[in-house]
Parts: structure tokens; sequence; C-alpha cells
């Protein structure tokens, strides 16, 4: 028998760039909303792919279950489940865990089992601090913030409401605090900007991403704004 992805709902609503590519046994669900496949995107085999979702040039979905309302800058790599959150390019959660809804910056790496909490366990609404203000969201599911080359280590888990800097390491047991400064090496300690702009380099150079003297000259300059508290 052919091989075929299996499509449900209003094939009107599926837009197919060109070299986007659909795997045989791939599921995907346009009843929820329309499914958007840019160039070169890839849905790979056993993925499941709910609408309404983008999913970015050269962005690849790998046996991931996405849910409804999600969307994909360009060069990710997504595995695992995902609920009603925005990556923007080049950033990876490759494996499994889950993240729902949270914004998650260019150039995230999250690790194995990487798993965040959108939902407080009284299901009172979810607060998240900025500067030194909590703000109330009003609203029951609110994931997590994650800025720029943020990294976390396996089994992470991710507190709900969570305010993540750029440049921020997590790899310590136990659910993260609320706030994560930016440059944060674990919870105590700071990392260097040098140490940060070596890894910055390796990692673009791995998409063919230059990293350029203005942009170190900007991550320097965030560095030397953000104050860092033990």
């Amino acid at each position: 028998l052919e091989q075929r992805a299996i499509i449900y709902g209003d094939l009107s609503k599926l837009y197919l760039e060109q070299n986007g590519r659909i795997e045989p046994g791939a599921i995907l669900n346009l009843h929820s909303g329309p499914i958007y496949v840019d160039q070169a995107a890839k849905i790979g085999a056993l993925s499941l792919v709910e609408g309404p979702c983008y999913i970015g040039k050269n962005t690849m979905i790998d046996g991931a279950k996405i849910r409804p309302n999600c969307s994909f800058g360009t060069n990710c790599r997504i595995g695992g489940e995902v609920e009603a959150s925005i990556f923007q390019g080049f950033s990876n959660k490759h494996h499994e865990g889950f993240l729902g809804h949270s914004y998650i910056g260019e150039w995230v790496n999250l690790g194995a089992l990487t798993t965040n909490s959108d939902l407080r366990n009284d299901y009172d609404s979810v607060k998240v601090t900025i500067g030194q203000k909590a703000i109330d969201t009003g609203i029951t599911k609110f994931g997590c913030l994650i800025g720029d080359h943020t990294k976390t280590a396996i089994g992470t888990l991710i507190n709900t409401g969570a305010v993540i800097g750029i440049f921020a390491n997590l790899f310590e047991p136990g659910l993260s605090p609320k706030v994560i400064p930016s440059f944060s090496w674990g919870r105590k300690k700071r990392w260097q900007v040098e140490a940060a702009l070596r890894t910055a380099q390796v990692v673009m150079a791995r998409r063919n991403v230059v990293l350029t003297k203005n942009y170190e000259k900007l991550i320097r300059h965030l560095y030397q704004q953000q104050s860092f508290e033990q």
C-alpha cells in the first residue's frame, strides 16, 4: 500500500510552500485551524500537527506533538509536545518534554526532557515578575518567557510564569526560580561574557550564521547593563 500523510479537514487550509515536505505517517488536523509549511520546512513521520500553526523556513518538526496555536520561526528543530507557543528562529526543542503557553527567543536550546509548567496547582491566574514588579496576567495558563541564547540541561523543570533572560544556563535539579537573570550560570554564578560569545559563535556557525561585530558589541553592552545578584 502507498504510504501517505493523514490529513483531517479542509485541504484548502493547508499551505505548502516550495520544497516544503510532509512525510508519510505524519498526521495533520486542519479542523482546528490552518497549517502553513514554509519553504524547505519538514513535518517528519509520526508527527502530529494541529492548526492553527506556522512552520518557518527550514524548520523540522521531528516526531513531535504540536497542539493548536503554535508558531515556529526559521531553522528550528522541534520534538516532544508543544502547545500554544511561539519560537523565534534558530531555536531547538528537539527531544521529549512539554512546553506550553510560552515565548522562546532565538538561538535557545532546550535539553532533552526539559518541561515547563503552564498551570498553577490551584488554578489561580499566573503572575510574572518584570523588573521588581509582579504582574497578574489574569489568565490561568501562562508558561515561560525565555530570552535569546539561553540553554537548559536535560531534565530541566521550568516554573509557571518563569521569566528567563538572555544567555542564561539552567542545569540544576528541582523546579526553577520564577526569575532567572541574563547571563546566569546556574543559580549562583555568572556566565562570563567572553565564554558566552565563544559559545554563541560556535552555535551560530552550525547554522551558517556569522556573529558580526555589531552583534558582539550589542551583547557586550547588554552584559555591562545587566546587574547580577547572587
